[in-house]
């Protein structure tokens, strides 16, 4: 990837774009190794040196490693405080913070914006739109 992007210099220096690998990420500890235009996709509950942290532009996680969705009322109270601590710690050290596996619909759309999570991830873009035109 990096020798792709090598081709482009122009996108490397673009500071509008910002280069984030998210997934298949490399250990932290090698986060520094790559060129300084790279990013990475933290892990909201996992620890990380101040090193591997200066290369991290957001933070992410499983919605269920905190709590299961209840379609009825939402978010359990079991798993809220966990996981507003952990959006919290990442809010504090200034990194936006990113759920995947969280349900996809007006209701939890709503539930993720009072817990302050920065991206919502969706497979229903134009319903996102219209619902965050809507507000």
């Amino acid at each position: 990837m990096i020798a792709l992007l090598d081709k482009y210099p122009t996108l490397e220096r673009c500071r509008r774009l910002t280069w984030v690998i998210s997934g298949n990420r490399p250990d932290p500890s090698q986060y520094t190794s790559y060129p300084p235009f790279i990013s990475f996709d933290g892990i909201l509950h996992a620890p990380y040196t101040p090193e591997a942290l200066s290369r991290i532009a957001m933070m992410s996680d499983d919605l269920r490693h905190y709590t299961q969705w209840d379609s009825r009322t939402g978010i359990p109270d079991t798993g809220l405080d966990c996981l507003r601590q952990a959006i919290a710690r990442s809010h504090s050290l200034h990194l936006p913070v990113r759920l995947w596996n969280a349900p996809d619909f007006p209701v939890a759309w709503r539930q993720l914006m009072e817990l302050h999570v920065d991206y919502i991830n969706t497979d229903h873009i134009a319903d996102l739109a219209a619902y965050l035109n809507s507000r």
